[in-house]
């Protein structure tokens, strides 16, 4: 079953038009995947448990804790998600300032790194969402013909310490064949 996920992603894809091993913050554990997740040059192992999806426009993968995280501004637990944007990687100054709709509960830590082979750029930062203090990780990641892909993390501040090493073991499982990443034209 396919989605377009609006709210977070498609304010984070607007914002880039203009996700490793990690940061570098520790190792990421070992992940017991339940199952392979592909679609449209991403794939990714999801881990035992977790809930899958795909979109369509632009194309991607998602993984949640529950499926009802799909399409929630802000997740109850874990949540990863890769997507195609139609756009070279956007520096991460452009990308803190589309994504700034509320003040930072803990100021933006941006860095480089790499995501199977591929330049990135990360931000991370905790912001209010919906009430509740989220914590989101945005990779963003330089692909040939001039088209890049956003992964973002995301969880509740409260579970980010311990769903980060997940989090991070999907992020490093995680394949992109840029031959085959597309952004929908539609």
């Amino acid at each position: 079953m396919s989605r377009t996920r609006a709210s977070t992603l498609a304010a984070l894809v607007v914002a880039a038009a203009a996700g490793c091993g990690g940061s570098g913050h520790g190792s990421p554990s070992t992940l017991h995947a339940a199952h392979r997740v592909a679609n449209a040059g991403f794939t990714i192992e999801a881990p035992a448990g977790w809930a899958s999806d795909t979109f369509v426009s632009p194309p991607g993968v998602i993984l949640a804790v529950k499926s009802t995280d799909f399409t929630a501004e802000a997740p109850s637990a874990a949540r990863i998600s890769a997507q195609a944007v139609p756009s070279a990687t956007p520096r991460a100054e452009t990308l803190l300032l589309g994504i700034n709709r509320s003040p930072y509960a803990a100021a933006p830590v941006v860095g480089q790194t790499t995501i199977d082979g591929h330049p990135a750029t990360t931000t991370e930062w905790t912001q209010p969402v919906g009430g509740v203090n989220e914590t989101r990780r945005v990779i963003a990641v330089s692909l040939a013909r001039g088209t890049a892909c956003l992964i973002v993390l995301e969880s509740p501040t409260s579970r980010w310490q311990s769903d980060r090493p997940v989090l991070e073991a999907a992020l490093a499982s995680l394949k992109i064949d840029p031959a085959t990443v597309a952004v929908d034209s539609k």
